[in-house]
């Protein structure tokens, strides 16, 4: 399976042969947690700013490629229910077992030539539950290192989407977020 065939209006990138090689091998490697047990699948909250975009990278790329890996993957936009946005939102992440925070160039910093991610991700990356947590960080946005020193980031530029997904690959695959197991039989933490 090549994912070079979701797209993103106006901002393809072909995978190299090598790249395909790679996601094809690690795919073929990976067996979720809910394989080697009769459990739920590992749930992963995509937090971002809802731009135009931004919900086209998450809708047509990231969301299909976490959920051909098999995991559950939610976000405000695809769980969204009546009643109080908050707590409806707090429930979601909190029932998770994985958080992204999507940080992108939403919120230029006046004199500077950065950016910073949008207050939503920022509060929704602060909370306690889940304690997995990975940032997704766009070139030229600042992370608050006082405050998430601790949390994994992977930065990526718009025009590289599949490097950004074979680093995530290779992040979940050498984390010790979730259970793995290979095709040889190892076992792996994640």
């Amino acid at each position: 399976m090549v994912y070079a065939s979701f797209t993103i209006p106006e901002k393809r990138t072909p995978l190299t042969e090598e790249m395909q090689n790679e996601i094809k091998k690690m795919i073929g490697e990976v067996v979720q947690a809910k394989e080697l047990k009769e459990a739920s699948p590992v749930k992963i909250f995509i937090s971002f700013y809802e731009s135009k975009e931004n919900i086209c990278f998450v809708e047509k790329l990231l969301d299909p490629f976490l959920t051909e890996l098999s995991f559950e993957v939610h976000y405000w936009i695809k769980d969204r229910k009546f009643g109080n946005p908050n707590n409806i939102i707090y429930n979601i992440i909190d029932n998770c077992d994985i958080i992204i925070g999507l940080y992108t160039n939403d919120d230029k910093i006046e004199g500077k030539d950065e950016y910073r991610s949008a207050g939503n991700v920022v509060r929704e990356m602060g909370r306690d539950k889940p304690k997995n947590k990975v940032i997704l960080c766009e070139e030229g946005t600042k992370i608050e290192t006082m405050s998430f020193s601790e949390i994994p980031s992977i930065k990526f530029t718009r025009n590289k989407y599949d490097k950004l997904l074979l680093d995530l690959l290779h992040f979940l695959n050498n984390s010790y977020m979730i259970k793995i197991k290979t095709s040889i039989q190892r076992e792996y933490y994640m």
